[in-house]
């Protein structure tokens, strides 16, 4: 049964900034159990090799079915591999010694020395980003994506929000990337996130980060509202996903909400430099393929539209 009225915006945004001062005061790195106890965060478990959702209405993100995977990203055709020179030319330059059938398959100490070569830091974030655009050029190349970057510095609500560590941290990250949903037509925010971290606990950047972009979506939210003359949708829930690269060799996948309670979705740690790397790679350049979806808006019932129209008359 559809409630009477939106939850107060105003409210959920106070209750997320008192959280975000908790968190301050919380040291840099890794969060213990308790520490998220604290805070009143739940946490949960986020599968994301099946397809199945246990609640479909918590899911806000969908990676590429798997059905549009006809070929593994570790396999290059040649005139897929010609596109991949012409569009990134800094991960293969035409001419250097590795080609990419060898490349993929190095392990991250060989790889680093390669990336160093070419004048790159992040070969397992590069890597990453290579696997996902062999993927992509088996689709459609023209189709646009649901997403549209971030401009950092020029954007009024994200633009200026932290994006690295503190030069002096103990702990180094930075976000290598933010998209937002393309012309603001859904409230989700897409983040890619490298942290020096190799443990499995969730990172103080990685929910800092989190509620950061949701406080900023949350005012854009309110200043939609404001703009508008009716606001028969109004969005209450602003996703937030995020790929960590963890290094020095592994990932994972975040998804995170708020309902008047912070609620983090975490994927269990893959090894990149897995055996099964083929699987591992294939994964993840689905789930940087992702769609916005999930209901992030109140609706108001017929019921309290007709009382409001009563009203008004």
């Amino acid at each position: 049964m559809w409630s009477t009225s939106a939850p107060n915006l105003t409210t959920r945004y106070k209750q997320l900034k008192a959280l975000q001062s908790r968190l301050e005061s919380l040291p840099e790195g890794s969060l213990s159990e308790p520490h998220l106890g604290s805070l009143g965060v739940h946490v949960s478990d986020f599968d994301i090799e099946s397809d199945k959702a246990p609640d479909l209405r918590a899911r806000f993100f969908s990676p590429l079915p798997r059905e549009h995977v006809k070929n593994s990203p570790c396999k290059l055709d040649p005139e897929t591999k010609e596109a991949l020179r012409e569009k990134n030319p800094e991960y293969l330059k035409p001419g250097h010694s590795q080609d990419w059938d060898e490349l993929h398959c190095l392990d991250l100490g060989q790889l680093r020395k390669i990336y160093a070569s070419l004048g790159l830091n992040d070969p397992l974030l590069g890597t990453l980003g290579v696997h996902a655009f062999t993927l992509l050029e088996q689709l459609d190349p023209q189709a646009k994506r649901p997403w549209e970057p971030i401009d950092e510095g020029c954007d009024k609500y994200y633009g200026r929000l932290p994006r690295e560590s503190d030069p002096n941290a103990r702990l180094r990250w930075e976000i290598a990337a933010a998209f937002k949903s393309r012309h603001g037509r859904k409230p989700h925010v897409y983040l890619i996130l490298e942290a020096d971290y190799d443990g499995d606990n969730l990172l103080k950047c990685e929910m800092s980060s989190i509620i950061s972009f949701m406080l900023a979506s949350m005012k854009l939210e309110s200043s939609r509202r404001k703009s508008t003359d009716s606001c028969q949708r109004c969005y209450t829930i602003f996703p937030v996903f995020i790929i960590s690269v963890l290094n020095p060799g592994y990932a994972r996948v975040i998804q995170a909400y708020f309902d008047g309670t912070l609620r983090i979705q975490r994927s269990a740690t893959y090894d990149i430099e897995s055996c099964d790397h083929e699987s591992v790679m294939t994964l993840f350049s689905r789930w940087l393929d992702i769609a916005p979806n999930g209901i992030t808006t109140w609706i108001p019932s017929l019921s309290s539209i007709e009382e409001s129209s009563e009203e008004e008359s």
